[in-house]
């Protein structure tokens, strides 16, 4: 239940981008902290939550809509947090729930377009460590931004940051002992790493709600222009555009994040 020291509006009064004035605790599994931007999708969330009333930061936070990097980073959290439960369900055995992984989407996909500062979005993501879940978050909402800049509008922004999202599931049908290794990978376990792409593939392939281009990018978001990637070693106009757009992402993250065998590069220089 939401804090009883601030004033309460009901659920159906709330509109989209109005920030919470303390934490809610929706349920056993869900809390949102102060600052927090809404979504229509998670306003519609709070009557399956159970919640009535929710407190409102007071007149003024209209004329802002620019989330603050606090706000920025409690969004990016609440989607990691449901990324990592989508991916949990699909580690044991069940179904993809893509459902979820799309509200996802539109989370991170609102706080990109809401966002005017993509210099500090960028900086805050770079907070956290890099590991599957935060990645896939990482790379689905700089993949965004990448088609931000090229001039792609929402439908295509959010097929990019959905492709980002997912590009990396078909790990979840990999041995944790190898997806999480911090030293180097044998031979024999680099042959399997370099199967996820394709175990992604057959993941989702069935799903109809997903569209085509997300099929493209799990399936080549490791694929090179000059034919030197996995797992097809496809080349040029055969590898899908926005499976570019995702590789260029995933490795951005990658070589901004801290490893064993190497530290990050700084954004620009990366």
């Amino acid at each position: 239940m939401p804090s009883d020291g601030h004033k309460q509006y009901a659920v159906a009064d709330v509109v989209p981008e109005t920030q919470l004035a303390d934490m809610v605790v929706g349920d056993d599994k869900h809390a949102l902290c102060r600052g927090f931007r809404l979504t229509p999708q998670i306003i519609d969330r709070f009557k399956n939550w159970g919640v009535t009333g929710l407190p409102i930061r007071g007149p003024g936070f209209k004329n802002d809509p620019t989330p603050t990097g606090d706000a920025w980073e409690e969004n990016y959290e609440l989607s990691v947090g449901m990324l990592r439960r989508s991916f949990e369900v699909t580690r044991n055995g069940q179904e993809l729930p893509t459902k979820e992984v799309h509200e996802i989407t539109n989370q991170c996909l609102e706080s990109l377009l809401t966002s005017s500062n993509v210099k500090k979005a960028l900086q805050a993501l770079r907070r956290f460590d890099d590991y599957t879940f935060y990645h896939s978050v990482n790379v689905g909402i700089i993949a965004g931004i990448l088609g931000r800049w090229l001039g792609y509008k929402r439908p295509a922004l959010e097929e990019l940051v959905l492709g980002g999202l997912l590009h990396d599931v078909g790990k979840t049908q990999l041995p944790l002992a190898i997806v999480n290794k911090a030293g180097k990978l044998t031979a024999a376990e680099l042959r399997l790493m370099r199967q996820h792409p394709l175990l992604g593939y057959e993941l989702i392939k069935g799903f109809t709600d997903l569209p085509r281009s997300t099929q493209a990018i799990v399936l080549q978001h490791h694929e090179r222009q000059d034919g030197s990637g996995y797992p097809y070693g496809c080349t040029g106009d055969k590898i899908h555009t926005f499976a570019k757009i995702v590789a260029i992402a995933d490795f951005y993250d990658a070589i901004t994040s801290d490893r064993v065998y190497r530290r990050r590069l700084v954004p620009l220089k990366a």
